[in-house]
């Protein structure tokens, strides 16, 4: 557990994510986080989220829980989560999400570069903040978590899919390179049309790697 304070002096844990939490957690991912990041929100916009992913987000969130792999910065409330998991470069490979849009586009970002990613690694899934919280800092304590406990467990490499200009800028800020970019502008379907509209002040996706 790690006591921290945003930039407006509000203090907050981080800590491994516990069942109690489940439910704040699911809410954050559903209403906030795919709702705002931009992939998710080009594809699914005017779609009920909970009917459709409510019950594959559930699932994911109680898995990260059991295997001791997600934080969640609380106050008392949870203000933001993470979600990692351990790796393999195999493994990574064959990533398959739940949005058959997004399996083309990480396809496309990671296998252009695989060669300058580590046999084993972290891969940091998922980093959100409740609306409320955002822009005070506590996203960017989340990422100083995850790699404080990166370098505890002996991770060699963090690895993270950044897809919008708020993520890619705290994790360049934090020594994160880029590897690998998609345009959004530029990725297209077998149609010629492009697959991601709307995604405007973020331009791209890309891959980043910290190693630890």
């Amino acid at each position: 557990m790690m006591e921290s304070s945003n930039e407006d002096g509000a203090t907050f844990t981080i800590q491994l994510a516990c069942n109690e939490d489940l439910n704040q957690m699911t809410d954050l991912i559903l209403y906030t986080f795919m709702k705002q990041e931009p992939m998710t929100h080009s594809i699914l916009r005017g779609k009920n989220l909970e009917t459709t992913y409510g019950d594959a987000v559930r699932k994911t969130v109680e898995t990260s829980i059991k295997e001791r792999a997600s934080t969640v910065a609380k106050l008392p409330e949870v203000a933001g989560l993470t979600i990692t998991i351990s790796v393999s470069l195999s493994q990574y490979l064959e990533f398959r999400t739940l949005i058959p849009e997004f399996a083309g586009a990480f396809k496309a970002l990671y296998e252009a570069r695989c060669e300058d990613l580590p046999e084993k690694f972290l891969r940091l899934r998922l980093v959100t903040v409740s609306e409320k919280f955002q822009r005070r800092g506590t996203s960017g304590k989340l990422v100083d978590d995850v790699i404080n406990r990166a370098k505890q467990n002996g991770d060699l490499a963090i690895v993270a899919e950044a897809t919008g200009i708020y993520s890619q800028r705290i994790f360049a800020n934090r020594g994160f390179r880029c590897i690998s970019e998609l345009k959004y502008s530029e990725y297209k379907d077998e149609k010629g049309d492009v697959v991601f509209k709307g995604t405007a002040p973020h331009s791209s996706l890309k891959l980043v790697v910290l190693n630890v």
